[in-house]
Formats: C-alpha cells, structure tokens, sequence
C-alpha cells in the first residue's frame, strides 16, 4: 500500500463520515418527535465503570 492508495483511502473515509454527519442532522429533522434529538444529546450510562470495583 503506497502513498497514493493511503492517500485515495483517507479521502473516501473523510467523504463517508462528512455524508454521515450531512445525514444524521437533516435525519433528525424529518423525526421532530423522535427520543434522538441534535440539540440534546440523551445522556448515555457510564459504561467504563466498574460494577463490582473490588474484582479488578
């Protein structure tokens, strides 16, 4: 894998991911009522705490 290819790889992620974001905000403006909303995010559980922190 050379330069070029590394290069044309890393622009197709970038294209995906700005297409991504473009769809995700105009999504949620189609589902007003939806439970996902942009301007609130839902807090989300800690999941990298311990439950049991005497087991390590």
């Amino acid at each position: 894998m050379d330069q070029k290819d590394y290069n044309q790889l890393l622009g197709t992620i970038s294209q995906i991911y700005e297409t991504s974001q473009e769809e995700g905000i105009s999504g949620m403006k189609n589902f007003p009522n939806s439970s996902v909303r942009k301007e609130e995010p839902i807090p989300r559980p800690l999941r990298n705490r311990n439950p049991f922190p005497e087991t390590r």
